[in-house]
């Protein structure tokens, strides 16, 4: 498909008022199409346009469409889709052509939007959309992360965390949120076979990795969510000494998706209490899977304010990466229930004060971590 098609022969083009001035003249003076057609526009363009014109109120009907007969979405749908990526941009979560290309799907099946086979094939939008749009959203372009301005240093350096301090201290100040407001949520690997002395064996699987989705707040209260195996089903009766409170889900991959993030971010809400008037705000980091279209609009609907980690520092920022998944895993080997004994009120509430959330703390991080930068 050609991107970037010019007419070779272009000719005058008229304005839209000035074609109605035309066919006003064709309606009232009576003058023939061939002698209309000397203003630039051939005859058969005139006579069907004509047609079309006479059938409704020539003041509000509009010649020339907004959008092209094929295009997927509207321009309004586009615009709104355009400031998405402008503010997950703002928010840390710069998204490439490719993620933007699969967004665009995610979008369209939220919107109920009739969109070409291909893309149900591929599951994400195509190279020709994606150039399309972005020419019909100039405020958009394509280009490297700001971060590498930064004589190539690691992602924990001083001016993006100042900036993520920046950017807490307006969320809090704005909408003054309690300790039981501000909370974190992120997902962590765990084997269900624990690692032991090697010994000579048969050749095989030893075990799998489940993925436990965890919820804390600065109040010290854990909100327990979901478990996620790699199977294709779970099976209910198989799932014992579960930590009261977590739902088990299943997919082959192990890994969190979109949908399971929805669903447990359903369970979360279930648990709480939030509003439009009387909203939380929620720590997260960039994974795709956090912020995609469904997730987003959910949250705009029961109150949740979505604020993403700068890349790559939640090992600093993250209260749930910073004291408590460690440790958690550290006592899987020594423990039954290292959930129930490293996620108690002290640990989380310290967890959010060793990263400045709460108490808000723009130099809690201590110099040595941006010693590499």
């Amino acid at each position: 498909m050609v991107r970037s098609y010019i007419k070779k022969h272009a000719g005058n083009a008229l304005t839209e008022d000035e074609t109605k001035g035309v066919l006003h003249r064709i309606t009232t003076s009576g003058i023939s199409f061939c002698k209309a057609a000397l203003t630039g526009l051939s005859k058969s363009t005139l006579h069907r346009l004509s047609h079309k014109i006479n059938q409704s109120d020539q003041s509000s009907y509009k010649l020339k469409r907004n959008l092209h007969r094929r295009q997927t979405f509207t321009p309004e749908k586009e615009k709104e889709l355009a400031l998405y990526l402008i503010v997950a941009q703002k928010l840390n979560h710069d998204l490439t052509p490719r993620q933007t290309r699969k967004l665009a799907i995610i979008y369209g099946k939220a919107n109920a939007i009739e969109m070409p086979l291909p893309w149900h094939k591929n599951e994400s939008a195509g190279e020709d959309w994606f150039a399309a749009f972005l020419k019909r959203n100039a405020n958009l372009s394509i280009r490297k992360p700001e971060s590498t301005s930064q004589a190539r240093a690691p992602a924990v350096n001083h001016p993006v965390i100042d900036n993520f301090y920046d950017n807490s201290q307006v969320l809090l100040t704005k909408y003054n949120f309690l300790p039981s407001e501000l909370y974190n949520t992120d997902e962590t690997n765990n084997p269900t076979v624990l690692d032991l002395p090697k010994v000579v064996a048969a050749r095989g699987k030893q075990g799998t990795n489940v993925t436990m989705l965890a919820f804390v707040n600065a109040a010290g209260r854990a909100i327990p969510d979901t478990f996620i195996y790699p199977v294709k089903k779970v099976n209910l009766k198989k799932m014992v000494n579960l930590p009261d409170g977590f739902i088990p889900l299943a997919t082959l991959s192990v890994w969190m998706t979109a949908e399971l993030f929805l669903i447990s971010l359903k369970h979360f809400v279930s648990q709480i209490t939030c509003s439009p008037e009387k909203p939380i705000l929620l720590i997260i980091d960039t994974h795709i899977s956090h912020i995609s279209w469904p997730v987003v609009e959910y949250c705009k609907e029961v109150g949740i304010i979505l604020f993403t980690l700068p890349p790559h520092t939640s090992h600093v920022t993250q209260p749930l990466d910073r004291g408590l998944f460690g440790p958690m895993k550290g006592e899987l080997k020594r423990a039954h229930s290292p959930y129930e004994r490293r996620f108690t009120v002290d640990n989380i509430k310290a967890a959010f004060a060793e990263c400045g959330i709460h108490p808000f703390n723009r130099f809690a991080i201590p110099e040595y971590f941006f010693a590499p930068a």
